[in-house]
């Protein structure tokens, strides 16, 4: 008996609690279906107040008149508005016909890399020193020439206010580096002999001359002489003769 009486209670406590929580849970539940649009409305509207920083009046500088007048001055749509023509480029120096001293100035070959110019020349006129092979820059003083330009093919020098060229290849001048004399006209007609005369006969008395002399003659005869010349690329020949 008293066992069932046990029995019973404890059933009833469990019941008794559930029923509680059934309670509880149901309100909660309750709350929580017929409260939701408020409490959203009220977290939403509480989130954007936080979110929003305040705005601040920002107050712009109005420029001084000054920092227009360069626009107003320079309008491109001005009736007075020039076109700006390109810079005349400066004339080339007159170049004269080579002096005395200019002439004796031999060419022999030019070096141009960038910014740097070098000329390879001899000078037969000045000491011996200078009549050798001779490296010159801008500026440099041949005796009493001074060398204003190098260019590719030419070197420009001044001498007394006036400007010469003298040029690495010039088809007046000969191996030997002399100008070359132009064959005088000679006033005298010249005599053509007409095929149909016969060629005058050999006289018995000519004999033809010996082989042997023919080869001496041919050997005596030499070649052309070459001097050797150190220049930045290395060695190179020049012919003499």
């Amino acid at each position: 008996m008293q066992n069932r009486f046990t029995a019973e209670m404890k059933t009833g406590l469990i019941n008794f609690i559930l029923a509680i929580c059934a309670v509880f849970f149901g309100i909660r539940a309750y709350n929580v279906w017929f409260d939701k649009g408020k409490s959203s409305t009220e977290i939403r509207v509480s989130r954007e107040s936080e979110s929003v920083p305040e705005t601040k009046a920002v107050t712009r500088r109005i420029p001084s008149e000054s920092e227009y007048e360069l626009l107003v001055k320079k309008n491109l749509f001005s009736q007075d508005r020039a076109e700006s023509l390109p810079k005349e480029p400066e004339p080339e120096p007159k170049v004269e016909e080579l002096s005395i001293e200019a002439k004796k100035i031999k060419l022999y070959g030019v070096v141009m890399m960038g910014d740097y110019k070098s000329a390879l020349i001899t000078n037969s006129a000045g000491s011996p020193e200078d009549q050798k092979n001779k490296w010159i820059k801008i500026g440099d003083m041949i005796g009493e020439i001074n060398v204003t330009d190098i260019r590719k093919d030419s070197v420009l020098v001044s001498e007394k206010e006036k400007i010469y060229e003298i040029r690495l290849y010039d088809k007046n001048k000969d191996k030997s580096g002399k100008i070359a004399e132009k064959p005088k006209e000679s006033g005298k007609p010249t005599v053509v002999i007409s095929e149909s005369k016969a060629a005058p006969a050999p006289s018995k008395a000519s004999s033809p001359e010996p082989a042997g002399k023919s080869e001496s003659g041919d050997q005596k005869e030499e070649g052309p002489k070459f001097e050797v010349i150190n220049t930045p690329f290395g060695p190179m020949k020049r012919i003499i003769k």
